[in-house]
């Protein structure tokens, strides 16, 4: 502890002629010192990360979250000098994982990959989700599911006009397939199905493989999930997006199909603590931003269905607020509750 000379005389300074000179002197000396240890603060605050960071996925090993945490971990470890682990938090489709990222110190060492199911869906979904999303805040959008309609290989259904008009001709006989009841996969047909105004039965699978088994079969007539998700075995009709894929470029959008447009694409991006340093928040969207811009890493997210995002985590934000806008009046209309 640096202890300085009291300023006895108000109307001059520290260095002035009030003091002796070794007084002046021992009390130039603490400025400095004092200096010197604001500035190391800065500099100590400003720094990070300073140890490991553990970075929540609410969802088993495998699946798109976990690919894309560890692939742009491996980025952010390499780019700021300190490991990312990935810990595997699955329960209550998110909801266990989110809560304990809830409770843990917002400064920066405890993230969570959050998706548009787990931040927007959920909330209605649940009555008691067992979190509050606005104790988090947006980091970075890291990647974007492209979601299509399709159909079984040997489908009577060439177009999506064909289908739509199938369905309103004869209610009730058209089914779909789901991974799951609230799943993105269900709400995406329920949306479709809403906006072109038709009906069909919701058949839910437990898991993407038995699901896709059905499509391919024929057990179902139709199903909205990712883009490449059973590429090459069941027929896309059409994209639930504003554009058409690089991947799929003969695949027309909704509304190049005829009728009113359709965006019911997922997300999936980071998430921290409501009360995070901003600086913090800032350098880890950046380096996202630019892991997300190397070629090696849109390559492998591309292979696997997904679509790398653009802008920062103010374009987050706002793409957050949009999602709440358009699913929660859906999901509400569906009146879903789930335990």
């Amino acid at each position: 502890m640096f202890l300085c000379p009291p300023n006895r005389e108000q109307k001059s300074s520290v260095a002035g002629s009030v003091f002796p000179t070794p007084v002046r002197r021992l009390a130039q000396v603490c400025l400095l010192a004092v200096g010197a240890l604001f500035s190391l603060g800065a500099a100590a605050q400003a720094a990070y990360p300073v140890k490991p960071v553990r970075v929540v996925v609410p969802f088993a090993p495998g699946g798109a979250n976990d690919l894309v945490i560890r692939l742009i971990g491996e980025r952010l470890q390499n780019d700021l000098g300190q490991p990312f682990v990935v810990e595997n938090r699955p329960g209550a489709n998110g909801n266990i994982a989110a809560a304990g990222v809830e409770r843990a110190t917002p400064d920066g060492y405890t993230l969570l990959m959050g998706n548009l199911g787990l931040m927007v869906h959920n909330h209605v979904l649940y009555p008691r989700p067992g979190f509050d999303r606005t104790n988090f805040v947006p980091v970075s959008c890291m990647v974007e599911t492209v979601m299509a309609l399709k159909v079984p290989p040997g489908s009577r259904f060439q177009a999506t006009r064909d289908l739509v008009a199938y369905a309103k001709a004869n209610p009730g006989k058209l089914n779909y397939a789901s991974v799951g009841t609230g799943s993105a996969i269900h709400l995406g047909a329920e949306m479709l199905m809403n906006r072109l105004g038709f009906t069909a039965v919701h058949i839910p699978y437990n898991g993407g493989g038995p699901m896709i088994a059905a499509v391919l079969s024929g057990t179902v007539d139709f199903v909205v999930d990712p883009l490449t998700y059973g590429d090459g075995k069941v027929r896309a009709l059409a994209v639930l997006d504003g554009r058409r894929k690089a991947g799929m470029p003969d695949v027309p959008t909704v509304e190049e199909a005829g009728f009113p447009a359709v965006n019911a694409n997922s997300w999936i991006g980071l998430f921290a603590p409501r009360g995070t340093p901003d600086s913090v928040v800032s350098t880890l969207s950046s380096r996202i931003e630019a892991a997300l811009k190397a070629p090696a890493v849109r390559e492998t997210l591309t292979k696997a269905g997904l679509q790398p995002c653009d802008g920062g985590q103010a374009q987050f934000v706002q793409r957050v607020r949009d999602s709440e806008k358009v699913w929660e009046p859906l999901v509400r209309s569906l009146n879903i509750k789930l335990d």
